[in-house]
């Protein structure tokens, strides 16, 4: 596992609150002493070595017409010829369908939908999701609020951590 440091994180920090940053902007808010060629290399090095996977935007689902977002909890029915592997890829193919994953627990899948309204949800569970042979159940849970800091939470622990194990 590659080792980060304060640069690194700091550096992974600013990226993430707005990857359009400049290299020149982002060398001044990190420190003044530190030159923008030594801010390249190390994002070409968080490429390189897969820590950034990629640069991409944050959606305003409002904005766009997708202000429903529910998690959809489902079991998986071992008695079709089809993996969960195999189902996870059929499932992510829904319009509405953000992520899928197979988890642990009483439920084998976690999904992530948005919709248009809760009559959208409502035809993407029943008319889509609970027909696809290797769905047994489903339970939804709609999302009323959200917060948190995503890789931002991650990174200031991370942070934090290192400076515990060094001495004053």
């Amino acid at each position: 596992m590659p080792v980060l440091d304060d640069l690194d994180i700091e550096i992974l920090k600013s990226l993430v609150k707005n990857s359009k940053i400049t290299i020149s902007l982002l060398a001044k808010k990190i420190g003044a002493s530190i030159p923008k060629t030594t801010i390249h290399y190390r994002i070409s090095r968080l490429q390189k070595e897969g820590i950034i996977k990629n640069f991409t935007i944050e959606l305003n689902y409002e904005k766009i017409g997708f202000p429903v977002l529910a998690y959809i909890l489902a079991t998986y029915d071992p008695s079709v010829k089809i993996s969960q592997k195999k189902l996870i890829e059929h499932i992510s193919k829904i319009p509405g369908v953000e992520e899928v994953h197979v988890i642990t627990g009483e439920w084998d899948l976690l999904i992530k939908v948005r919709a248009r309204n809760v009559k959208e949800l409502g035809d993407l569970i029943v008319d889509r999701l609970r027909t696809m042979p290797g769905i047994l159940r489903t339970m939804t849970c709609m999302v009323l609020h959200s917060t948190g800091f995503g890789p931002l939470n991650i990174l200031d622990h991370m942070e934090k951590n290192m400076g515990e194990g060094e001495e004053d």
